[in-house]
C-alpha cells in the first residue's frame, strides 16, 4: 500500500516536457567532447526531465550523473536513445531499483548500434538522395533564394525528421505491456 502511495507522488511525464527535450535534442552536439563525446550533450537534452521527476538536489545531481558517462551515437539518432531513457528514468523515480541498471547496459548496447545505423543511414542514403531531390527542385524555381533556400531544406526536412525518435521510442515503450519490459534484459 505504502508503494502505491510512493508511485503517486512521482509526477508523471507530459508531452510538453517530451517537446522540450525534442527541442534540446537539436543541440546534442554543441557540447561535444573527447572524454565523453555526446554525453553531456545528452544530459543537457534531459534537463526537463529532471526538474519534473525530481525535487531533491541530490537525486537531480544522480540523475545527471547517470547521464554524463560516456555515449556516443548518430546526433539524429539520439533522439532514439533519448526516448527509452526517459522512461526508464521515469520507472527508476516510481521505484523501481533495476530501472538505472537496464539504462545503463542499454546506453552501452545503443552506442555501436546507432552509431553505425545513423552514419550508413544519413551519409549513404538520406543525404545523397535529398542532395538530388533539392538539385531538381533548383529547376522548378526562379529566384536565386529560393533555389537555396529548397536545397538546404530538403536535407533538413529529412534529418529532422528522426529527431521524433524521442517522441516515438517514449510512446511505443508507454503502449507496451509493462510486464514484457521488466523481464527485458539487453544482450550486454
Amino acid at each position: 500500500m505504502l508503494e502505491k502511495n510512493q508511485q503517486q507522488k512521482v509526477p508523471k511525464i507530459r508531452r510538453i516536457d517530451i517537446f522540450r527535450v525534442f527541442l534540446r535534442s537539436f543541440f546534442v552536439q554543441s557540447v561535444w567532447n573527447y572524454r565523453s563525446l555526446i554525453s553531456a550533450g545528452f544530459g543537457i537534452c534531459l534537463i526537463p526531465i529532471v526538474n519534473r521527476l525530481y525535487e531533491d538536489p541530490k537525486a537531480k545531481k544522480a540523475f545527471l550523473n547517470r547521464h554524463l558517462k560516456f555515449f556516443n551515437a548518430h546526433p539524429y539518432m539520439a533522439s532514439y536513445a533519448l526516448g527509452v531513457s526517459i522512461k526508464l528514468e521515469e520507472d527508476f523515480a516510481a521505484g523501481d531499483a533495476e530501472a538505472s541498471q537496464k539504462l545503463e547496459r542499454l546506453k552501452k548496447m545503443l552506442v555501436s548500434i546507432l552509431g553505425a545505423v545513423g552514419d550508413k543511414l544519413f551519409w549513404s542514403v538520406i543525404k545523397p538522395f535529398s542532395l538530388m531531390v533539392g538539385v531538381l527542385l533548383l529547376y522548378t524555381f526562379q529566384s536565386i533564394p529560393l533555389k537555396i533556400a529548397a536545397l538546404f531544406a530538403m536535407f533538413t526536412c529529412a534529418t529532422k525528421a528522426f529527431g521524433r525518435g524521442t517522441n516515438t521510442a517514449w510512446m511505443f515503450i508507454n503502449d507496451c505491456e509493462m510486464s514484457d519490459l521488466k523481464n527485458w534484459k539487453p544482450f550486454i
